[in-house]
């Protein structure tokens, strides 16, 4: 037996319903277009194009749910060279980059920057801009800017909407044989 498009569309959305794979608001589409065919006896185009996206979307499984995640700003080195950056999560960014480096890399530094992705990366273009003399290709910088980038601190915007930056107190724990390789003259 050969089923029309629109019946096997109510057969998909009879089987996502026991499998309860929608969400209220689908669910609440598909019986409001349900209920325009059982009084009309058909649904539009754009009905039915509705209803075979709801039904896609359905099958892929529950939408991701929009977590907040906090954006860190980050200093990775391979001794010689840094990469200033930003990243939700420095430790994958540091596998990832590593990945493709032949040197080893280390995260020398990393501070928190706030939930807002445009806020973050406008700190991370405000440090680039404080380092902008020592910078070697992209993100990476000479090392003789690392001091600069210890005393940086996340704050608050100025009136342009650039992040403000204060001195913050240095790490005591800081590598001994990274500050060693910082110029004396810095």
């Amino acid at each position: 037996m050969e089923y029309s498009l629109f019946e096997r569309r109510l057969i998909a959305i009879d089987r996502l319903k026991r499998r309860k794979a929608f969400s209220d608001r689908q669910l609440d589409i598909v019986d409001s277009v349900l209920a325009w065919h059982k009084r009309q006896g058909d649904i539009s185009t754009k009905q039915d194009k509705l209803l075979s996206q709801i039904i896609k979307a359905a099958k892929k499984g529950p939408a991701k749910k929009n977590r907040e995640c906090m954006y860190y700003l980050y200093a990775i080195t391979d001794s010689r060279e840094v990469k200033l950056g930003v990243s939700t999560n420095v430790k994958a960014r540091l596998k990832s980059l590593s990945t493709g480096s032949a040197k080893t890399l280390k995260v020398i530094w990393s501070i928190p920057v706030g939930v807002n992705r445009t806020t973050a990366f406008r700190y991370e273009r405000r440090l680039h801009k404080l380092c902008k003399k020592y910078r070697l290709k992209g993100e990476w910088f000479d090392m003789a800017c690392v001091m600069k980038v210890y005393k940086f601190e996340a704050r608050g915007l100025d009136s342009k909407g650039y992040p403000i930056e204060r001195p913050a107190q240095i790490n005591a724990n800081l590598d001994n044989e990274l500050l060693d390789s910082i110029p004396a003259n810095f």
